[in-house]
C-alpha cells in the first residue's frame, strides 16, 4: 500500500484526528503543510522498525521516565 497523503489546512484542528489516524494506520504517513512534505509514523512503529529489541527497550523506558516528569 502507498504511503497516505494528509493535507493540512489548519494544523491545530486537524494534528489530534491525524495522530490518531497515522496510529491506527499503524505505519507512517505523509503530511504536507504549507507546501513543505513531512512525514508522520506511530512510536511503535518506529521501535520495530528502526530499533533492535534491546534498543526498543531502553529507548522506551527512558520516554516513559521522561514523560513522567511532565505530568
Amino acid at each position: 500500500m502507498e504511503m497516505p497523503v494528509i493535507p493540512l489546512t489548519d494544523p491545530e484542528k486537524q494534528v489530534e484526528i491525524v495522530g490518531d489516524f497515522c496510529t491506527a494506520w499503524d505505519g507512517p504517513i505523509k503530511i504536507v503543510y504549507c507546501d513543505k512534505p513531512f512525514v508522520m509514523m506511530p512510536y511503535s512503529y518506529y521501535l520495530k522498525t528502526f530499533c533492535t529489541p534491546e534498543e526498543a527497550k531502553r529507548l522506551d523506558a527512558e520516554v516513559s521516565r521522561k514523560a513522567a516528569t511532565i505530568d
